[in-house]
């Protein structure tokens, strides 16, 4: 692929992502996802290819990021529709690419879902995903100590929620800290949510991870413990 054909191919990937962004916030999700699904399509039947000697040839790592970009957002659509076996095969497709350092990828979102949605939909204890965490709890650390993901705000969510189903209150709380930070209201409103949903998923099947997931819930937001 040559660079006018990667550029074309990104902006025709750009036009699908912001017509889904305004499907998704008029509540359309399935009109999202077909959007999503088109720019995955445009993607797959490229002449880029996931598995390149280096992700920095021709721009791949460019186009890496934005197939991840649209493999999360539509995932989280698909989650939105209960549709989970996609919206898990979404996330874990999406999640090799963010693990894949070839592609230097400042993101963790596909990562992260594809451990904590079969934890929300009672497929999986935080036990049983301790290993994806802890590989998670490494790879955030980096990004955020000594990566470019000091300030981004979602890095330190991510890394908190990761500490916690873990067990690290004390490595939860420092990520927390700097979430708050970084963030606004709204930003730590919808993350809280994001911790109800798994405290009420672990409740019965691992109650003691539970209880640290509503410790971070009210480390966030005192008034919601």
């Amino acid at each position: 692929m040559n660079d006018a054909e990667r550029k074309r191919l990104l902006a025709k990937i750009q036009e699908h992502i912001e017509l889904a962004k305004a499907s998704r916030d008029d509540e359309d999700y399935e009109d999202a996802i077909e959007e999503l699904e088109s720019a995955v399509s445009l993607i797959d039947g490229s002449s880029w290819h996931d598995e390149p000697s280096n992700g920095m040839i021709d721009g791949e790592n460019e186009i890496a990021s934005r197939l991840a970009d649209c493999l999360g957002m539509l995932g989280g659509n698909q989650r939105r529709l209960n549709r989970f076996d996609d919206a898990l095969a979404s996330f874990t497709r999406g999640r090799k690419l963010e693990e894949d350092r070839r592609y230097g990828i400042n993101s963790s979102y596909n990562i992260v879902n594809a451990i904590t949605l079969p934890i929300e939909t009672g497929a999986a204890t935080a036990s049983e995903q301790a290993d994806a965490l802890s590989k998670a709890v490494q790879a955030l650390d980096f990004q955020t100590t000594r990566g470019k993901r000091r300030l981004d705000s979602w890095a330190w969510a991510d890394y908190g929620e990761c500490a916690l189903l873990l067990g690290d209150l004390q490595q939860a709380t420092t990520a927390y800290g700097e979430f708050k930070r970084l963030s606004d209201n709204d930003a730590v409103a919808s993350h809280v949510r994001v911790l109800a949903r798994l405290r009420d998923a672990l409740q019965l099947r691992d109650p003691a991870v539970a209880l640290l997931v509503q410790d971070g819930i009210a480390l966030l937001d005192p008034k919601a413990a």
